[in-house]
């Protein structure tokens, strides 16, 4: 269990006989034993008593806060580390425009090529043509990234392959209730978006938490740009990651695990939730002016979605994957990419750095 969420309203989590437990009203729900924990997260008015919450940043535990919609607010931590030579190695290097090129550059050829592996998978099991314009794309924008000499060059690649892989998601896509009408982000605007939003959002913030405890700074990186409050480094270290959450989400939502019930917005209907935009809705989004189109509203996943998610994520979170030549749990893959990116500030221009590579 290393992630410990809460969402049902009228839980709370509190400390008894010095071990946190989630309770409901006055009884025990469940106790929750320290070592298994890495992170708690909780969605919407969850009480939290000041003693559990001491005990939990006292041992390193951050607690995360979300909307009961699942937006992220923010976090408690405890002390950050103090080795601050780490952030100075990084600040020196990401200043050095071939050492922001060359992590960059790593990253973006990474989630480029395990974006065009996920899709060859699919490709095999069931052809389409969007999958081989796809794969096609990927593979001569792989070679372009490789020869770039810029990072907003690179940016430019990374953003026209997520436009070619996305346009390929209609073929990945089978369930015939929860629909996939191009990629979207705040808000999602279709089921398919909500799934992989949350479950970005949440492998960020667990990220977020391991960059913080290595003594790296979250919000400098070399891809993404600082500012906003955003985890630029760790929105950096994911990009490889995306492709492997698409094929754990993908393979979640076509196994029918989730259901137009496990959506939800209070303004539309749950069985209107899993259908596509209209035609002519479709149709003027592409013509007319972004602020006279009509959109699909945002769609969110429910609780029953979120604990589904949850523990797919936690799964995944604990199962072996190959990396490289071994075959390590996923939390072990990355802490190891977190050291690894750290080894490449402290040892720059000597070193490299190998992202992570979806088998």
């Amino acid at each position: 269990m290393p992630l410990l969420a809460i969402q049902e309203p009228g839980l709370s989590l509190h400390l008894r006989d010095g071990a946190p437990v989630v309770m409901k009203g006055e009884r025990v729900i469940r106790p929750v034993p320290l070592h298994e924990i890495d992170e708690v997260l909780l969605f919407g008015p969850i009480e939290l008593s000041a003693r559990v919450r001491n005990l939990l940043l006292r041992h390193g535990i951050d607690i995360l806060l979300f909307t009961q919609s699942g937006d992220y607010v923010g976090r408690m931590v405890s002390v950050d580390s103090p080795l601050a030579e780490r952030r100075a190695l990084q600040y020196r290097c990401l200043q050095d425009p071939g050492c922001a090129l060359r992590l960059a550059q790593r990253l973006v050829v990474a989630k480029l090529a395990n974006q065009r592996t996920f899709l060859q998978r699919v490709q095999r099991e069931r052809p389409a043509d969007p999958l081989v314009e796809a794969i096609v794309a990927l593979r001569r924008l792989i070679a372009m990234a490789g020869e770039a000499t810029e990072v907003e060059v690179l940016r430019g690649y990374e953003g026209y392959g997520a436009a070619m892989y996305f346009r390929a998601f209609q073929a990945v896509n089978l369930h015939p209730e929860l629909s996939f009408c191009g990629r979207s982000r705040r808000p999602p605007r279709d089921p398919v978006n909500a799934v992989l939003s949350f479950a970005y959002g949440v492998f960020l913030r667990r990220l977020e938490s391991l960059v913080r405890k290595s003594g790296l700074d979250p919000n400098l990186g070399a891809l993404h740009l600082a500012g906003r409050g955003k985890p630029a480094l760790a929105l950096d270290l994911m990009e490889p990651f995306r492709p492997f959450w698409d094929r754990q989400m993908m393979r979640l939502i076509n196994r029918r695990q989730l259901a137009p019930v496990d959506f939800c917005n209070p303004e539309v209907s749950e069985l209107e939730l899993g259908l596509p935009p209209n035609a002519d809705a479709t149709e003027a989004s592409e013509t007319t002016p972004a602020d006279t189109a009509p959109l699909p509203p945002p769609v969110h996943l429910a609780a029953t979605g979120r604990a589904i998610v949850l523990k797919a994520f936690g799964d995944a979170w604990k199962a072996r994957h190959v990396h490289g030549e071994a075959h390590l749990k996923l939390a072990q893959i990355v802490e190891r990419q977190v050291y690894d990116v750290l080894h490449f500030f402290e040892s720059y221009p000597a070193s490299d750095f190998q992202p992570f590579t979806l088998s």
